[in-house]
Parts: C-alpha cells; sequence; structure tokens
C-alpha cells in the first residue's frame, strides 16, 4: 500500500508519459543535469509543502470523511455513501452476455461497491432506490445501460433486472474538522438597496471555508467562526436557511451607513477533514491500517514532501537540446498534432521522421503546445528527463516488481474505485492493465522508485 500511496501526487503527471528503455536514442544526448550531489533544496521549503502534501493525500484518498451510521433505526439520505452487493439479469431471458457483462453484473459481499445518492456514479435508478432504505434492507429495480454507464458493448440499451442489498452506510456531518464548500445566494432586508460592492456577494457562488483556519473567511466578508455555528451538525446536501449580519466597519466598505444583515440559501456541497484534525483513528482510516498514528502518518508525508521537491528541482535544474530525439518526433507526428501542425507547416503525411525533425524548432514547438490537447512538448520533455534519470541511476523493472505494483494498483481501485471497476467490468489486475496501459503502469512504478533515490542524491540544506 505504500506503494500506492507514493504514487498519489505524481498521478495526473504520470497519466501522459510512456515506457522506458526505449531502442532509440539515448537521453543522455538531448537532456543535460549538473551532478545530483550539487543540487539543493532549503529545508524550509519542505516544512512549507508539507501541510499541501497533506491535503493532497487527504483529498486523494478519501475526499470527504464519512462517518458510519450504527443507529438501526436511520435511513439512506441523498449523499450518504451507501455499501451494497448486487446481482442483475436480463428482462430478456433468452440473451446471451459476454463473460465481462456477467461479471459485471454480481457485486459479492468480498467484492462490494458503493455509491453516493445524487452523484451520478451508477444509473439514476440505482442511486434513487437506495434512497430511504435501511442497513440490511434489499430493493429491486430496473436499469437500462447506457454508453455513459458501461463500455460492455453487449450490457449497452439492455434492461436489466437488479436486486440490491444495502450492506451498511456513512453521513458526513460538518464538524469544528471540517472545511466546507458551500453553493449559496443570499438577500438583504426588503427596502434595502443593493451597492454595486454589495452586488457581487449575493450571487450565486461557491465558497470553500476552513474552520480550523482562523484567517479563513467566508463570502470574502464573513469570518469562518461567524459560519460555523449556522452549519455545525449540517450533513452533506442539507439546504441550510440563515442570516449573518456585517458591523459597521464592514457594512461602510460596501457603501452602507449602518450594519447590514444577510439572509442566506445555502447548500453543503462537500465537507472534508482537515489535516489539523487528524487523529489516530482517521490515519488508520485513510491508509487502511498501513499507518497507525499521526505521527507516522506525518512522517511519510515529510518524506513525500521531500521527494517531490526532489523531483521538481532536478527538472528545474534540467536543460534540453533544441531537438527531441527521435522517437518524440514521431510521438509528437503520430499522437494529437497533425491539426496543430496543419496551422503551421501543413499537412505532414509527406514528411519522413527526419524532415519532421528538421521543422520542429523550439518556435514550432511552441506553437504546437499551445493548440495541442494531450501530450504537450513540456509532459513529452518530463518524459526524456525521466529515462535519463532510468539510466543515471541505473534502474531496472522486473517482471515480479511490474506485477507486484499492478496488483497493488488494482487493489486501489478496488477500495477507492469500485463503481469504475462495475462500470467497465474489471475483475482482475490483468483487465486493469488493459483498461490503464501497461506504458501507463510500468512508468508509474519507475517514477516511484526515482522519488526516494533522487531524494537521496541531492542535498538538504537550511
Amino acid at each position: 500500500m505504500k506503494r500506492i500511496f507514493a504514487l498519489i501526487l505524481t498521478l495526473t503527471l504520470l497519466f501522459t508519459l510512456a515506457a522506458c528503455g526505449s531502442p532509440y536514442d539515448k537521453p543522455e544526448k538531448y537532456v543535460t543535469l549538473p551532478p545530483l550531489s550539487e543540487i539543493t533544496v532549503k529545508n524550509r521549503e519542505v516544512d512549507s509543502t508539507l501541510k499541501n502534501v497533506m491535503e493532497d493525500l487527504l483529498d486523494d484518498l478519501t475526499g470527504e470523511h464519512f462517518i458510519p451510521v450504527t443507529d438501526s433505526s436511520e435511513k439512506v439520505k441523498e449523499g450518504d455513501k451507501v455499501y451494497i452487493t448486487y446481482t442483475g439479469t436480463p428482462k430478456k431471458a433468452d440473451l446471451t452476455l459476454s463473460d465481462a457483462a456477467k461479471d459485471a453484473l454480481v457485486a459479492t459481499e468480498k467484492d462490494y461497491a458503493f455509491l453516493i445518492p445524487g452523484t451520478g456514479m451508477l444509473p439514476d435508478a440505482m442511486e434513487t432506490i437506495v434512497v430511504g432504505t435501511k442497513a440490511g434492507d434489499t430493493v429491486s429495480t430496473t436499469v437500462t445501460y447506457t454508453k455513459d454507464d458501461t463500455d460492455i458493448a453487449d450490457l449497452v440499451g439492455v434492461e436489466i433486472d437488479l436486486t440490491i442489498k444495502i450492506l451498511r452506510f456513512s453521513r458526513l456531518t460538518v464538524s469544528e474538522k471540517h472545511a466546507v464548500k458551500l453553493q449559496f445566494t443570499a438577500t438583504l432586508d426588503e427596502g434595502v438597496e443593493v451597492t454595486a460592492a454589495m452586488k457581487p456577494y449575493l450571487t450565486g457562488s461557491v465558497e470553500t471555508v476552513d474552520f480550523t483556519d482562523s484567517e479563513d473567511s467566508f463570502n470574502e466578508i464573513f469570518t469562518a467562526e461567524e459560519l460555523f455555528p449556522h452549519v455545525k451538525g449540517a450533513n452533506k446536501r442539507d439546504t441550510l436557511h440563515f442570516s449573518l449580519t456585517l458591523d459597521s466597519s464592514r457594512s461602510a466598505e460596501l457603501g452602507y451607513e449602518n450594519g447590514v444583515t444577510l439572509h442566506f440559501t445555502a447548500t453543503v456541497l462537500e465537507a472534508s477533514e482537515t489535516p489539523t484534525a487528524l487523529t489516530d483513528e482517521m490515519v488508520k482510516d485513510l491508509t487502511y491500517g498501513e499507518y497507525e498514528t499521526v505521527e507516522e502518518y506525518l512522517a511519510f508525508c515529510r518524506k513525500l514532501s521531500k521527494e517531490n521537491l526532489a523531483m521538481q528541482t532536478v527538472a528545474s535544474k534540467a536543460t534540453f537540446s533544441d531537438k527531441l530525439p527521435k522517437k518524440e518526433y514521431e510521438k509528437l507526428y503520430e499522437e494529437n498534432y497533425n491539426e496543430a501542425l496543419y496551422d503551421y507547416i501543413g499537412y505532414g503525411y509527406d514528411y519522413s521522421t527526419e524532415e519532421m525533425a528538421a521543422m520542429l524548432t523550439e518556435e514550432v514547438l511552441a506553437k504546437i503546445e499551445a493548440t495541442a490537447d494531450e501530450n504537450t512538448v513540456a509532459e513529452l520533455r518530463e518524459r526524456l528527463l525521466l529515462e535519463y534519470l532510468y539510466d543515471l541511476l541505473h534502474l531496472s523493472l522486473t517482471e515480479e516488481e511490474y506485477t507486484s505494483a499492478l496488483n497493488d494498483l488494482y487493489k486501489t481501485y478496488q477500495i477507492e474505485y469500485s463503481y469504475m471497476l462495475y462500470y467497465y467490468g474489471i475483475n482482475k489486475a490483468s483487465d486493469l492493465e488493459d483498461y490503464l496501459g501497461k506504458d501507463y503502469l510500468e512508468v508509474q512504478f519507475l517514477y516511484e522508485k526515482l522519488l526516494p533515490l533522487l531524494a537521496e542524491k541531492i542535498q538538504f540544506v537550511d
């Protein structure tokens, strides 16, 4: 599980990287670095980024912290996290489904799924039917799958009778340990004029307020302390009605002689645990038992912060040649760049790789980057740097290591993304490899190996 945690901060970057160990040009011909031992990072940078690392981890691991509902009389509400098992059968008894489709229509207590009513993560009929149920209840509904629900072709357009059992459910209730996101509108007392300065604060918008941060504010004009009593104890998706009064000094800034009262209608969209609210129990929950205490978790976060800073610093010290290697030209040519190239050099279908290389000057590369949606020049250079470090540090990836990484990743998807596995009929690690691509998985693992090594090779100084 540690292996997966180390990947979280780099997941977005790595999605566009390709496998290392290319048979083409050596990366050291196109990228250079000063000796790693001469690269330094200030310890104060580690301290300043530690909080951000923890926040990112909290957001990526849980997003929102749900508390198990233990009262057997409680019923599922919209916004609750509901753990379920289910079985599905086609309405047409003579319909033959593929093995992948059959597997996707079963979730056992061992491989359970979860859904949050109102989020659209599963078909509407499934989310609607569980609202109002209790733990242990069994309900039935009919679902017609669309292309948005599944990529298993023989399930699309098929009516399925589903039987769903509610295993348990959890609820998100706002406490002082949360940062909340609200969608709101506000009005003034009848007869009070809306000044130009006040108008922006009355229109619907979304605000995130951290109740553990004394400097945080709501809607820019109210403090978190003023807001908290009105949202404490609210559940996710609840609609709240409350009033807040501006004192004379704040009212004066908005064009009023006296204090002004704003009447809010707000919906709780999110309530995420904040780093300062960490407890040993929460750490064990977040890390599925990998870390037992806050101290262990903080040590892990500091290590991750140092590794992330090490990679950022090394990347900032890298210099690249004017030309990218042959495999990069081919990637530019083959993936997503035809339209961008046409804007500047005409259709490139008749050009050889060497001719493409001659035309792809720094200026043209910059223009391509500005118009391409994926695999930007910056991302391709990051891959080149990754391959350079791979050679520089003499790393290798064995089949055993790769298989282990793949299995760990699949376990994480089982825990965090069971609804995605349900959509796409992913039942084992090899299915996940087919879905994400082997290149992606290999580079994830390689990057994970690079981070701790780089943190050892560069200096952290006061």
